[in-house]
């Protein structure tokens, strides 16, 4: 692999953690993105947009030199599952076809989001949505990695987002309620700027991190613990660090039920002094954007020089996982 690194990055969760269903309530399309092009925007498309949004004035420099040279990879589970289903209800409720709002329509494509957000940004590089449900961060991570090993792109905005809606609310709750779990969901909208050590060096944009692995597996059986260790094993290989040497690890368990054995397993394998990072508990279950939401969460915990964990799986027995050293602060 080559030396991959994170520059900058975003955060935006939604914050009322007493709820069942935390949303950004400060989060407003036309306050954030202003009332022009604005008005037939999704909430997802919007979030997306402003998270992406906060990194340009860092790339304008380099936009500015070669406006290909700068892509996005955006993690989605579904895509926005409130347009999809206002827009097949249209369909199905009116009398005709002809009468359903034809600007609903590009809502319900799940790379709408992606495909706003480099139009309203100017960003010509490589547009890709990744959809892999509770993964999808980690596989956007992952497509990235590869584009930029293999020159496709200099320099990406990478991450995941999720939108919060009375539409996909109750689906999570009929999700929750199949597996007796609890309803604990949130919206967030997490970017990275990932790019080589070389592109950072050029525009002097300073890592915060540089990726040593990213391995994804799956584990048909939550309860499984050889296949975690196994999965964990070979993603320390690849990063060529030895399980002592890792400083926290983020716990991928979104449902309550995996987490015992992945506590077990995580302990056994890494040192007793290893800080456990839970997303989950800090913020819900962040869906598409949870990955990237353990990813930040674990680099607010590293001091510069430190090795993190991020480790991922999903109700459906995916699962992943990213090595990554701390640069700066």
């Amino acid at each position: 692999m080559t030396n991959t690194v994170i520059s900058l990055k975003q955060v935006l969760v939604g914050d009322n953690e007493t709820q069942q269903f935390n949303v950004m309530a400060d989060f407003e399309v036309k306050a954030a993105l202003g009332k022009k092009g604005t008005r037939n925007l999704d909430r997802l498309t919007a979030l997306s947009i402003y998270g992406i949004g906060t990194h340009m004035d860092d790339l304008r420099e380099q936009q500015q030199a070669d406006p290909t040279c700068i892509g996005t990879v955006v993690g989605s589970a579904q895509g926005s599952m409130d347009s999809i289903v206002r827009f097949t209800y249209e369909s199905l409720a009116y009398d005709k076809p002809d009468y359903v709002n034809p600007a609903l329509f590009p809502n319900t494509v799940m790379n709408c989001a992606a495909g706003q957000s480099a139009i309203w940004h100017g960003l010509k590089g490589p547009n890709t949505t990744i959809s892999a449900g509770e993964l999808s961060g980690l596989a956007a991570i992952q497509y990235g990695l590869s584009l930029i090993e293999n020159r496709y792109a200099k320099t990406l905005l990478v991450g995941g987002c999720e939108e919060l809606s009375q539409t996909n609310k109750k689906a999570f709750s009929a999700l929750a309620q199949q597996y007796n779990e609890t309803e604990k969901f949130t919206e967030a909208s997490v970017f990275f700027v990932m790019e080589s050590a070389e592109t950072a060096e050029q525009y002097g944009r300073t890592p915060i991190a540089t990726v040593l692995s990213c391995l994804g597996g799956f584990n048909p059986e939550p309860s499984n613990a050889a296949a975690l260790k196994s999965l964990i094993a070979d993603g320390l290989q690849q990063a060529d660090v030895t399980s002592d040497k890792v400083r926290a690890v983020s716990l991928g368990g979104l449902w309550p039920n995996a987490k015992e054995i992945e506590r077990m397993c995580l302990a056994e394998v890494f040192d007793e002094h290893v800080l456990m990072i839970d997303a989950y508990e800090q913020y819900g279950n962040a869906n598409s954007a949870h990955f990237t939401l353990q990813i930040s969460a674990l680099l607010d915990e590293l001091q510069p020089g430190e090795i993190g964990v991020a480790y991922a799986q999903c109700i459906k027995g995916n699962t992943g996982m990213v090595v990554i050293r701390k640069e700066a602060v």
